[in-house]
């Protein structure tokens, strides 16, 4: 199964984001909605929109996905889920024994953060390994 993805679909990301990009001026100066939620929805329009552009220029007519990659990308991400869940349940056990006070706040961005890098990590290890069973 190879993925190549389509001028199409770069062409809609970047719509999407542009879409979001104007979203967030039309509500910040014609609504009154507050800077915060506005720069988030800028920021969310232009992220997709210079992702989208540099994979575009970047994979042309390349092959995005094989079955290797997603074997990889799965294996990773299991990976990345069963040390969260461990680390989930060592941040739970600091509370509960008073070791130290949490915020929800941390506690999110210590999950987050524990997600992210274990995920990119594990892919970046397995496709450096090879194949994976």
């Amino acid at each position: 199964m190879e993925k190549i993805i389509t001028k199409k679909a770069y062409l809609t990301r970047i719509a999407i984001g542009t879409i979001f990009l104007f979203l967030g001026l039309v509500l910040r100066f014609f609504t009154g909605l507050n800077e915060t939620s506005a720069l988030t929805i800028c920021n969310i329009g232009f992220i997709l929109i210079l992702i989208s552009t540099i994979s575009w220029v970047k994979n042309k007519g390349k092959i995005i996905k094989d079955e290797r990659s997603l074997k990889i990308s799965r294996q990773g991400l299991t990976y990345s889920w069963t040390i969260t869940y461990i680390l989930l349940a060592i941040l739970f056990w600091i509370d509960e024994l008073n070791l130290a006070q949490f915020t929800i706040n941390q506690i999110l961005g210590i999950l987050l953060s524990a997600m992210s890098l274990t995920g990119v990590g594990f892919q970046i290890w397995l496709n450096r390994k090879g194949d994976v069973e």
